[in-house]
């Protein structure tokens, strides 16, 4: 019965007008769904504090109240796009929370359609439509790509350098833009730079000498732009991320070596794994896509196509270098080891156009070396999947309460049962769980795999044993991608609607409260209240919160650079006219109601809370009684 199934299925697809139509009609549905999802998350997640940096320091900069790297202003850790993007939008359509997400919402939007015509070109219309559905099926993507930070406005600047690059016989019109959208994305994010010499590779090697050298101008307007712009400040940018034994002409702008950054957590082995283990959950397909394509790389020669051919190796070669980059970056520092997850999200897509590009040229007959390491690296990615699962909603099934072998009536959980029938505690319980579903899946792969091999190889297709595991365990993913074992597990900042009013509720109240110009001491965590609230007169190095805070140095100085330290901190309690204090800032620093205390300020109000949350997003409004 199976077999008529699938053959009339077979059928029913390779009707020629079903063909044409089909691909497009599931692609505007995948489509239509990471929308509906964007527009929700948009609406239902907390801003965090990248988030209301970007807004709100974007949004003096495109009033001109401050310039970017200037003397005594923000630290500006990125290039200006990052910074200007979101600081106009909120400009030209309003200053309002919401106004960011929708322009987020937008440019994901933008970005999957740029994916969607650079994998048609390359791949075809039906691995076109099951990239987009690998998009849709991902909430953690949609979360992050629903707040309007620089990982969406790279993203999609990223799609659309592909678009306009990828493939053969390109016009140099096409060529010139994507080297010239490249320019954007180093002016937007400094952490993507190894994107302008591949890009640069890949056209000489692709299109050409002339085109290449067109290329190499077009793409540096930008940032000789940017740099005649803001020089020289903007080389502090550049000192703060090159290595000083390599760039000693960068000294000059370099902070000061007595400065000891006070931001510099401890984390062990094990913290650094978990955060490898969220990245792979927020980033499966695509990571796993790009295994599966390298692993069935046709060998040398058996490329139908060499524009294929040299797009698979270009974009394999920026997917791994960027990947590196950003693991080192995260995982071998200690300065955002948690980051890795939301660092992918910059080009994280380049995996999913991989396989889009390279999908056609796969070959499904490994030797059994390969196969050897399809195995293996299925049980290791199972393994590291389920060490971060949580397995309460298998103890958590209602089972028959019985007692001396009778049912007594009602029901009870299974690890309720467990724990009074055998003394198991629950973290056991689950330590046992996770074992037990960890091999069960596996056995799942390997017995599915090999039924799929009998089944495919009955036709003169051959597909080996391995091949199938890597395709199932790249179907799994697909279609897990929308539970909590996936994509789903980053609920990070997870609300509901009321997010919305919320930020405009309390920075409207603020702004009331708070009198015009004042000096404001500010310990709250985003800033994105201050859209509401502009006209206050804050320190910038704080909307930062401790990330640029030194221990050391003259406190001149440290100001010059956008950073702070305690004794700014006293200096700007005894000078400032208010406090804004939240409540999660008061139990971490307690010592800090003392401090205004002595400095004679007086608690007067206190907001709603900011986040609908979390209750310790209220904030202590303090004012200052001055003699």
């Amino acid at each position: 019965m199976s077999g008529k199934i699938w053959n009339r299925i077979n059928r029913f697809l390779v009707r020629d007008k079903v063909n044409v139509w089909v691909p497009y009609l599931l692609t505007c549905l995948g489509g239509i769904t990471i929308l509906l999802g964007l527009w929700f998350f948009a609406h239902n997640q907390a801003a965090d504090i990248d988030e209301g940096f970007y807004a709100y320091e974007g949004y003096l900069y495109a009033r001109g109240e401050y310039r970017l790297f200037q003397d005594y202003g923000f630290p500006a850790n990125q290039m200006p796009l990052a910074y200007l993007i979101p600081g106009y939008i909120q400009r030209w359509f309003g200053p309002d929370f919401i106004v960011g997400r929708i322009a987020a919402t937008f440019f994901a939007m933008l970005m999957v359609l740029g994916i969607w015509i650079a994998s048609k070109r390359l791949g075809g219309k039906w691995v076109a439509m099951a990239i987009v559905w690998a998009i849709a099926l991902n909430p953690a993507g949609l979360r992050l790509y629903s707040t309007l930070t620089s990982q969406v406005i790279t993203a999609c600047m990223l799609a659309w350098v592909m678009v306009f690059l990828l493939g053969d016989r390109r016009p140099l019109w096409s060529i010139l833009i994507a080297a010239f959208i490249t320019g954007l994305v180093l002016i937007t994010r400094v952490n993507m730079l190894p994107l302008l010499p591949l890009v640069l590779f890949y056209v000489f090697w692709q299109h050409g000498i002339k085109a290449g050298f067109w290329a190499l101008l077009v793409s540096l307007l930008p940032m000789a732009l940017v740099h005649l712009v803001y020089w020289p400040n903007i080389l502090r940018l550049w000192s703060f991320w090159l290595p000083a034994s390599v760039t000693p002409f960068l000294d000059a702008w370099r902070l000061p070596s007595d400065l000891l950054w006070a931001w510099n957590p401890s984390y062990r082995a094990g913290a650094r794994m978990e955060s490898i283990i969220f990245a792979l959950r927020s980033h499966t397909v695509a990571i796993v896509g790009g295994i599966a394509s390298w692993l069935f790389w046709p060998a040398k020669g058996k490329w139908r196509g060499l524009a294929r051919h040299k797009a698979s190796i270009f974009l394999s070669v920026l997917f791994i270098t960027l990947l590196l980059e950003h693991f080192w970056a995260a995982i071998l520092n200690n300065y955002c080891v948690y980051c890795l997850e939301s660092y992918l999200s910059f080009f994280s897509i380049l995996g999913l156009l991989l396989v889009a590009v390279s999908f056609p040229e796969w070959q499904y007959h490994l030797s059994k070396r390969k196969q050897l390491i399809v195995i293996l690296i299925a049980i290791a990615l199972l393994a590291l999947l389920y060490s971060q699962h949580d397995p309460m909603w298998l103890l958590q099934i209602q089972v028959p309460r019985i007692r001396e072998g009778s049912l007594i009536g009602g029901s009870t959980s299974l690890w309720g049962v467990i724990q009074n029938k055998f003394q198991v505690s629950l973290e056991d319980q689950k330590s046992v769980s996770r074992i037990i579903l960890y091999t069960l899946s596996v056995a799942f792969v390997l017995l599915i795999s090999k039924r799929i091999t009998r089944r495919i190889n009955r036709v003169p297709t051959t597909v080996s044993f391995g091949a199938a595991v890597m395709l199932v365990l790249l179907g799994g993913t697909l279609f897990l991608s929308p539970s909590n074992f996936l994509g789903n597990h980053y609920q990070t900042y997870d609300c509901d609607s009321r997010v919305t009013t919320s930020y405009k509720v309390v920075g409207t109240m603020l702004a009331d409260v708070v009198p015009p110009d004042s000096s404001v001491f500010w310990g709250v965590y985003t800033p994105i209240i201050l859209l509401y609230a502009p006209e206050m007169d804050i320190h910038p190095p704080q909307i930062y919160a401790s990330y640029y805070t030194t221990t050391s140095g003259d406190p001149d100085i440290v100001l010059k650079y956008g950073w702070w330290n305690d004794q700014l901190a006293q200096q700007w309690i005894d000078g400032s006219d208010v406090a804004l204090i939240e409540e999660w800032y008061l139990q971490l620093h307690p010592e800090i109601t003392n401090r205004l205390d002595a400095a004679g300020y007086q608690e007067t109000h206190q907001t709603p809370l900011t986040n609908p949350c979390r209750v310790d997003s209220y904030i202590h409004v303090y004012q200052r009684n001055r003699p």
